[in-house]
């Protein structure tokens, strides 16, 4: 039974134990609001009933219904042994294309179910199921088997559920990682009409705690936690959800006064979307969790977050929408809900960064309708016959280079693919700066190139004399990358940068050897830069290198740049006919660090990174004696390793006839990036010419303001009086003017300081540079 998938909606038949409360139950819910426009026809199987105090728990079947879904409820005991016949003859009649089973008892009666009726099966992983028991641990691993032998894929809702999956079932099973989605949240009650109801005072905070009252939630720690906040600012805080402790849970309240006074007990609540929208942030305390979807409710009301780190909740809760803390710690738990409560009372620039990036962060990965998206893709891969391997792309990025900003953005990158259900491969040089954070991406340090910084102290003859030294090093490289390229055979390669001959024959024999591969660069600079000091000007091209890179930019099938002039400007050097998409920079979040606020520092200019002609030292040097007319206290700190195309010795020289300027000479290690950030009051960037500049988003991810040159893309990156100050390049007297202006005045340059901040989270996150990058590049898989 396979139907034509261009063309005709797929029917999923999706089964689960019961149609009660919990919240595999409630997702789909959610995605039934979704399925019609996702070309999905849903129907759900129920296979037994949940027995209450007052009767059957089928309260999901009119919500499903309401949404059209043919829903068949089988009242089977637990263990029914004709439940896979009775499925697999609805499945039958229903015409079904593929089955999506969901929790253990599923599992096993649904993939039995689609086996007899000659239909593919998925099953979706709605718990980090930790055996506490000997008969636990031989019930987890009998579902473990059934999945492996009924499901073509299993579908993981985060990274720590995939872990925990593969530690017990192998790193070679078939999973994929899908988070759920969440509809906006319907309102029916309004803010201030929920929160009469709740008795929070006037000018009292809310939070809300949505979930199941089961000992894994952790509300007994919420509970302890709320012994330790202060009473001022007041804070309510509202417990929503029923389950077997709703009565301890009730009795521990009522019989604490302080308790009593600032927790309230609500129990099963339909309106959860109200109760998310009445509050100033939510708490989940849980201890273990896969992917708990109030808390991406709550990115969706853009609301702050205090939560911890357990199971699946930090693929949800990224550093700048809210506080994490350890899972079983009510003393920090207390602290982080007490901080939070006074960002919610301050408001300002914080509070507004974290509720931006909520709200993105929604956007980017758990909108309802990009999960039904990704869900159709996954089952139209599945019915088709795919594989593991056929669902999940291999990406290939490399990076010659194992340091610095372009290996940076080359990781977060590849780290947010990953988090998009991708296979990825770093492939770098030796003793890498960072190592992978996200399971799915692998920094492989497998060819033998250099370090930016490699030798920089090393004396002038030798300089010279390595060029030939890392000739032969550069084509080592690429002859272990073919050889490692023919061996994976990747779905997509991408590159960072072409620079030398060898790169162009390189790309045209990977063009040949495996074509149907996707070759991809994203290129951060389209033209060349000069690297000798003999050559005149900032860009530089040999002849025979010209040739070389004409035809690699030729083969490739996809392009993509950060800004429309470094659009323009790869369209009119390189004879690219490849699709030329602009991505965002992400943020630097590798490097982040918590530093004072810029206007807590003395008035300190700081020009940092790799130190080359292009950057306009010279016009810095020029200007800093205006800005000592006027601010004879100010100091400025320029640290970085010098370039080839740069004379060190001169620049020394230069330098040391300026007054209260310090020359840091050589690659700054990463642990000492943020202090330089924490002493300055703003970052200076006077360039000549640039396509882009990941210095610009390093400031604005320590929410210092920047001063820049207005050329290429940097006005993308510094919003003019409002970030940052541009100023035209090569202009000494008005770079002196902008410096002066954001070195006296502290206020200022906070201001724009957390304006960058802001800005960068609500328009940089990594998983939307991901997203944008995928959605861009061409499939050959089919």
């Amino acid at each position: 039974m396979t139907p034509d998938l261009a063309d005709t909606t797929i029917t999923v038949a999706h089964v689960i134990h019961s149609l009660g409360a919990g919240g595999a139950e409630a997702v789909l819910v959610e995605l039934a609001r979704v399925a019609p426009p996702a070309g999905l026809r849903m129907v759900v199987i129920g296979l037994s009933d949940v027995h209450t105090s007052v009767g059957v728990d089928n309260r999901v079947v009119p919500q499903l219904r309401a949404q059209g879904v043919a829903v068949f409820e089988l009242h089977s005991p637990r263990y029914d042994a004709f439940a896979a016949l009775r499925v697999a003859r609805i499945l039958r009649a229903e015409r079904v294309d593929i089955v999506h089973t969901h929790l253990k008892h599923a599992d096993v009666v649904g993939g039995l179910a689609a086996r007899l009726a000659g239909v593919p099966a998925v099953s979706t992983l709605h718990v980090i199921d930790k055996a506490t028991s000997r008969r636990h641990r031989l019930r987890v691993r009998a579902a473990l088997s059934a999945r492996r032998r009924l499901a073509r894929t299993v579908i993981a809702l985060s990274q720590a559920q995939r872990r925990w999956y593969t530690e017990t079932a192998g790193e070679h099973v078939p999973i994929t990682v899908l988070p759920n989605g969440v509809n906006e949240p319907e309102m029916t009650w309004d803010r201030a009409s929920v929160r009469e109801e709740l008795g929070v005072a006037p000018d009292g905070l809310l939070a809300v705690c949505v979930s199941l009252l089961r000992p894994e939630k952790g509300h007994s720690d919420l509970l302890e936690a709320m012994r330790t906040v202060p009473g001022e600012p007041p804070l309510t805080v509202a417990l929503a959800g029923d389950g077997p402790l709703l009565d301890q849970i009730t009795a521990t309240v009522d019989s604490d006064p302080s308790l009593r006074e600032r927790v309230r007990i609500l129990g099963f609540r339909s309106d959860i979307g109200d109760l998310i929208a009445a509050c100033d942030f939510v708490v989940h305390p849980s201890r273990e969790d896969a992917l708990p979807t109030a808390l991406i409710s709550a990115l969706a009301a853009a609301r702050p977050i205090v939560a911890t780190t357990a199971g699946g909740i930090t693929d949800i809760v990224a550093p700048d929408c809210g506080v994490l803390v350890e899972p079983g710690a009510p003393a920090a738990l207390g602290a982080a809900i007490t901080d939070m409560a006074r960002i919610v009372e301050e408001g300002g620039p914080r509070l507004q960064r974290i509720e931006n990036a909520a709200r993105q962060r929604y956007q980017a990965i758990f909108s309802a309708t990009t999960w039904a998206s990704r869900l159709q893709d996954l089952y139209r891969q599945v019915i088709a016959g795919g594989d593991d391997a056929a669902l999940r792309r291999r990406i290939a990025l490399v990076q010659f280079q194992p340091s610095g900003g372009l290996f940076h953005f080359a990781l977060q990158l590849g780290e947010g693919l990953a988090r998009a259900g991708e296979d990825v491969d770093v492939i770098t040089g030796p003793t890498p700066e960072f190592a992978s954070r996200v399971p799915g991406c692998r920094v492989r340090s497998i060819l033998p190139t250099w370090h930016p910084n490699a030798g920089e102290n090393a004396p002038e003859w030798w300089r010279r004399a390595r060029r030939g030294v890392r000739g032969v090093q550069h084509t080592a490289a690429w002859v272990v990358l073919l050889g490692y390229l023919l061996a994976r055979r990747p779905d997509v390669i991408v590159w960072s940068y072409w620079q030398f001959p060898l790169d162009g024959v390189g790309v045209q024999l990977i063009r040949r050897l495996v074509p149907r591969a996707v070759l991809a660069l994203v290129s951060h600079e389209p033209r060349p830069l000069v690297r000798r000091r003999e050559h005149e000007g900032m860009y530089h091209t040999a002849s025979v290198t010209k040739s070389a890179l004409t035809q690699a930019y030729a083969d490739l099938d996809v392009a993509f740049v950060l800004g429309e002039t470094a659009r323009q400007t790869l369209l009119k050097t390189w004879p690219v006919s490849a699709p030329v998409h602009i991505i965002p920079h992400g943020d630097e979040g590798l490097l982040a660090a918590s530093v004072p606020p810029a206007d807590a520092t003395e008035p300190v200019a700081l020009a940092f990174g790799i130190i080359t002609r292009y950057k306009g030292t010279d016009t810095l040097c020029d200007a800093w004696p205006l800005v000592l007319k006027v601010l004879p206290e100010a100091e400025l700190v320029i640290a970085g390793a010098a370039d080839t195309d740069i004379d060190r010795h001169e620049l020394r020289m230069r330098v040391s006839r300026l007054e209260r300027v310090r020359l840091d000479l050589g690659y700054v290690p990463t642990p000492e990036v943020a202090s330089y950030f924490a002493a300055a009051r703003c970052v200076v960037l006077p360039y000549k010419r640039s396509s882009q500049s990941g210095v610009a988003h390093l400031a604005h991810t320590f929410a210092r303001p920047v001063v820049a040159s207005r050329v290429g893309d940097i006005p993308t990156a510094v919003d003019d009086g409002v970030s940052g100050l541009l100023v035209p390049p090569e202009d000494p007297e008005a770079l002196a003017d902008a410096l002066i202006r954001l070195l006296s005045d502290p206020a200022e340059a906070r201001r724009m300081g957390d304006a960058g901040a802001q800005a960068l989270s609500t328009r940089a996150s990594w998983d939307e540079v991901a997203a944008r990058f995928l959605q861009a590049l061409p499939d050959r898989r089919r």
